[in-house]
């Protein structure tokens, strides 16, 4: 959670989940609460969070397309392709979406989605993610073009004056 909310500076919007396990003292409680409020992390049916148990290969594919969903373009379906994630998995779409897009990979034609996630798979994820992100940015061309209209523009006003 802290990887993802620090790697792509996300900020808290609206009110975070509460979870019984998540104490304002602990050293994550900003990030949890960061990722909670932007609904990238849901936690536990009993109410908690779980910070120190290992992230699985299904739960942080879910974070990655849920942290990315507005600047990634996700097809809106994706056909099967992992033997291992059946269409009924909980994660099916998140796991689908994300190797559509190849921001994950499997191990051939397997996921392994129960395997604990590495803090290495998770800079890949979300480095790759950083690569597919669009944005209304304008492209380097346009930025020249503008900027040498400026200067034209403030150069002949000077002269001018």
């Amino acid at each position: 959670t802290k990887i993802l909310v620090k790697a792509l500076s996300l900020e808290t919007n609206g009110s975070p989940k509460k979870f019984s396990d998540v104490k304002p003292s602990a050293w994550y409680y900003e990030y949890v609460n960061t990722a909670s409020s932007l609904g990238i992390i849901n936690g536990n049916t009993n109410g908690t969070f779980g910070p120190n148990n290992n992230i699985t290969r299904d739960q942080m594919t879910k974070m990655i397309v849920l942290a990315f969903e507005k600047t990634v373009p996700f097809p809106a379906e994706a056909a099967q392709k992992f033997s291992d994630v059946s269409k009924d998995y909980w994660a099916f779409g998140y796991i689908n979406k994300a190797s559509a897009t190849e921001i994950v990979k499997g191990f051939g034609t397997t996921f392994k989605p129960l395997n604990p996630a590495t803090r290495a798979q998770a800079t890949v994820m979300i480095h790759r993610g950083l690569s597919k992100e669009q944005s209304n940015l304008p492209d380097a061309e346009e930025v020249n073009a503008f900027l040498k209209a400026h200067i034209l523009k403030e150069n002949s006003l000077v002269e001018a004056n």
